[in-house]
């Protein structure tokens, strides 16, 4: 009798490279869009919108329908300027007051 292998060979383990082969994104979308008419919502070449955002914006709604949550929340933008900032205001506040307690309400 055999003894099996501790370690499934490459092929067989998902996100190891090549396990997976997909198309090239302009031969899905061309594929997606082969039934459906021109014009048609579903479609990845509508004017104004480039077919990676359609998509994007497509699996953000099926997610939330899925989940009931948001895929994507926005965050407002932040420069290298008010994280530093943020950082220094933090350390002052710190050298003030020490280092933060739970429960207790800052002074």
């Amino acid at each position: 009798m055999e003894m099996a292998e501790p370690i499934p060979p490459k092929h067989l383990v998902p996100g190891t490279r090549g396990t997976f082969k997909f198309p090239r994104w302009r031969a899905m979308v061309e594929e997606w869009n082969k039934p459906l008419p021109d014009g048609h919502g579903w479609r990845f070449d509508q004017s104004g919108n480039t077919a990676e955002k359609m998509f994007r914006n497509a699996f953000a709604d099926g997610y939330e329908a899925v989940t009931g949550q948001k895929y994507y929340a926005a965050k407002p933008l932040t420069t290298k300027d008010e994280v530093r900032e943020e950082g220094d205001n933090l350390r002052e506040d710190f050298k003030k007051h020490g280092p933060p307690q739970v429960g207790k309400k800052k002074s």
